[in-house]
């Protein structure tokens, strides 16, 4: 039924969710919050604790090393996530990630939570078969 009502959505990010299993997208899908930020709104500061996995649907999102005054030096674009490695591993983000654009574009970020817990959960599951 995911499949069915999230089809596009799975195939817009195809390489997140490539060769990943039915109980994997699951989870992902069904615990997505949808936030919208305005253009030049900070989503994620530097040297935060990073607890989800955004996915970037709209609109771009620049990376900075620690502030606004600082250039950005790497952009992600529609169908680009971010937050997945620091989530693993308990990590703070060592950059600000700020939705950029004009005005009237909207970044959408499709975030996982408690994303730790699930990827545990699924990390789990790889190491000894049961999932918990």
């Amino acid at each position: 039924m995911v499949g069915q009502l999230f089809g596009y959505f799975i195939e817009d990010f195809a390489i997140f969710f490539d060769k990943s299993d039915t109980h994997f997208i699951n989870m992902m899908i069904t615990n997505m919050l949808c936030r919208m930020y305005n253009s030049y709104e900070d989503i994620l500061k530097h040297s935060v604790k990073v607890n989800e996995i955004s996915l970037i649907v709209e609109g771009r999102v620049v990376l900075r090393y620690k502030d606004k005054q600082e250039e950005s030096f790497h952009v992600l674009n529609k169908n680009s996530w971010f937050g997945e490695y620091e989530c693993m591993f308990e990590e703070k983000s060592d950059f600000t990630y700020t939705a950029v654009g004009d005005d009237s574009n909207i970044l959408v970020d499709m975030s996982t939570n408690p994303a730790r817990s699930m990827m545990g959960s699924i990390l789990n599951k790889d190491n000894n078969g049961s999932g918990q």
